[in-house]
């Protein structure tokens, strides 16, 4: 284990940590999952790319957990900075780009590890490890990642692979937690050159609309050439729900035509599917009918070869009352996110 001396007391102390992130509710979940931690200090946050760099040269923290997708100046950029300024820093990259050619590009400058938002709640300590003990861990893309990723590495250095993961949950505290992270999720998304499949409610639409605007992407120009496909979730219940269940027969028809549509009009680019369905059947009090949504969704997830994100706004009250529905609902899901506090993990 390297040790860190603190220039200030002169004793030995645990790793000293920058997060650069501008979600509040991830940036409480890193603060969370850090704390239980003795070897790791969080030393500072910075929201974006610009004041990162700052901070990074005032503290000069030992590792750096960075988003790619900031405002101001990209992840990549900043990183690229800070690595020209202390080529010996750590830095692991927590993000939603999944692209081959994003990650790729990560660890050819010199990134220390890789791990997908969606599957943080398993990946981020054993990354932050690997990365102070000198070894590569990449996230689960590059376990599905049919092209090759040269990094730049040390001698001795291991890659870390996860296993395959592809229907995650994000579990939030409030419907302005979960709209932020549905923006993020699809800002990245496109930026990255991919298309997404959003299901949303009608009044969760507006302010997505103006959220992922407010964020530097051309809605009307996504919408038009096909790379953000808009769909009602109350319409998309209409189309397979029969005595308020989901019909198997009718899910598979509806929702596979759509997919099927959006991939053959994408076909040099992945598809990504993000949404609320599942979760407006639960809030609205049918939550037999969330679970096995999710069940039938994890099935088309595979069938199509999808990358998809469910987004929930659950109380904790809810979570009380219907302890069984919630653990079910995450049972039928690859891995679980919690936004709000720990606690939001399944057991």
């Amino acid at each position: 284990m390297v040790e860190h001396l603190c220039k200030d007391e002169g004793k030995v102390v645990a790793t000293r940590v920058l997060l650069v992130e501008d979600h509040e509710p991830f940036r409480r979940f890193v603060r969370a999952a850090l704390s239980e931690h003795p070897d790791f200090c969080l030393v500072d946050e910075a929201c974006d790319g610009l004041q990162a760099v700052l901070k990074f040269q005032e503290l000069e923290p030992d590792l750096v957990l960075m988003d790619i997708g900031l405002p101001g100046q990209n992840g990549l950029l900043a990183a690229r900075k800070m690595l020209a300024l202390a080529p010996a820093c750590k830095i692991v990259f927590l993000t939603q780009e999944g692209s081959p050619e994003i990650v790729e590009e990560a660890l050819k400058l010199g990134a220390a590890g890789y791990v997908m938002k969606a599957h943080a709640a398993g990946e981020l300590l054993p990354a932050v490890l690997a990365a102070r003990d000198g070894r590569l861990f990449t996230s689960t893309v590059m376990a599905r990642s049919s092209q090759p990723v040269t990094a730049r590495r040390s001698p001795g250095r291991k890659i870390r692979r996860a296993g395959a993961h592809d229907h995650p949950a994000h579990f939030h505290p409030d419907d302005a937690s979960l709209l932020s992270d549905f923006t993020g999720f699809a800002e990245g998304t496109l930026k990255a050159g991919n298309a997404i499949m959003m299901l949303l409610t009608e009044s969760h639409r507006p302010e997505f609309l103006r959220s992922l605007q407010a964020r530097g992407v051309d809605v009307n120009l996504a919408v038009s050439s096909g790379r953000l496909v808009l769909l009602d979730v109350d319409e998309m219940l209409r189309t397979f729900m029969v005595d308020d269940l989901p019909d198997p027969a009718r899910f598979f028809q509806a929702a596979g035509e759509i997919v099927s549509a959006v991939k053959a009009a994408n076909r040099d680019v992945r598809v990504v599917a993000c949404g609320e369905c599942a979760p407006t059947l639960w809030e609205r009090g049918n939550g037999e009918a969330a679970v096995q949504l999710e069940q039938l969704w994890d099935r088309l997830v595979k069938m199509f070869d999808l990358e998809t994100l469910c987004g929930y706004a659950v109380t904790s009250s809810q979570r009380e009352q219907e302890k069984e529905i919630y653990q079910r609902i995450c049972d039928a899901h690859s891995a679980v996110m919690p936004c709000e506090n720990q606690d939001f993990l399944a057991t």
